[in-house]
Order: C-alpha cells, then structure tokens, then sequence
C-alpha cells in the first residue's frame, strides 16, 4: 500500500501564528502516525496576497519567485491524498 501524504497549507505571515501552531501539531500527529507530511505556511509561500506590502512592492523579476512558489504549491498538493 502506498504511503498516506498530507500536506498542510495554511497559517499567516505573523511570527507565531496560533493557526500555524495548530497546523504543526496536526501534522506532527500525522508524523507520528506514519503519515509523510509536508507544511506549506503562509510565510514560506511568500504570496503577495499574503502581503499587502509585499504586492505593493512587486516587480517584474519578482515575478520568477511567485511562479516557483506556486508549482511547489500545485506539486505539493498534486502529490499528498485528494481534498475532500
């Protein structure tokens, strides 16, 4: 049987994000259980509509980052168990 994947997106931008917090715990708990988790925080995404500021500020050579963080978001999820 193939091994149970789950990737966890979520979180805020803000230093300890109890959301985040929360997301941690529940994929520790996944570890824990054998489960492959991988966590994609607001932060480590880096997207401008998590960023106010950062949208503001975006320039065309930006442009290469937020691609990358996408395909890492869409391989991310293509990989773990389907949403439901």
């Amino acid at each position: 049987m193939q091994q149970l994947r789950i990737v966890g997106i979520g979180g805020s931008t803000r230093p300890d994000s109890s959301s985040e917090v929360a997301l941690r715990i529940a994929l520790a708990a996944c570890a824990a259980a054998g489960t492959e988790t991988t966590l994609l925080s607001a932060a480590s995404l880096a997207l401008p509509f998590y960023d106010p500021v950062q949208a503001k500020q975006s320039t065309a050579a930006d442009g290469y980052l937020q691609r990358t963080v996408v395909h890492t978001l869409v391989r991310a999820s293509r990989s773990a168990e389907p949403v439901g």
